[in-house]
């Protein structure tokens, strides 16, 4: 069947005319996506404290650093489990998450070894994401996984 040709009248086309100059315009201010932050680094750092007794308090630091963005207005980090992303969001305004990997209380010389043990079993079970925050709703790609204890 036939349909009749659709006829607009005069304030039809002006909308019309407003719909399409709004479409143009949109396109034209159209930013490019934002991609994950670049220059993902994460260091191992030791703190050591012998005590009289022979014995040596020690922590590892894991620190996640990465790139300033020219769009950031801030980051948002996300803890990543073997259940999957955590639904919980830490904003930053600093580009550097700095994590307890690992810690104990040894014999002086056993330090290294507990410590390799420790940081290998936690490489298993957290890893951190990055995404930029820019302005506006606008937030960017989450950064690849990047595993708690390993040096990347």
């Amino acid at each position: 069947m036939r349909r009749p040709p659709l006829v607009i009248g005069a304030s039809g086309a002006a909308m019309a005319a407003v719909v399409t100059a709004v479409a143009r315009r949109a396109r034209r201010r159209r930013v490019a996506p934002i991609g994950p932050p670049r220059g993902l680094r994460a260091v191992l750092r030791d703190e050591l404290v012998p005590s009289s007794n022979g014995r040596v308090a020690w922590r590892t630091w894991w620190e996640l650093s990465w790139d300033h963005h020219p769009r950031a207005v801030g980051y948002e980090v996300r803890a990543v489990t073997t259940e999957g992303p955590a639904r919980e969001l830490a904003r930053r305004d600093d580009r550097l998450l700095r994590v307890e990997a690992a810690a104990g209380d040894d014999p002086a010389g056993d330090q290294p070894a507990r410590r390799d043990l420790l940081l290998a079993l936690q490489q298993g079970q957290l890893a951190y994401q990055v995404r930029v925050v820019a302005p506006g709703p606008t937030t960017g790609a989450w950064s690849p996984a990047l595993a708690v204890g390993r040096r990347h």
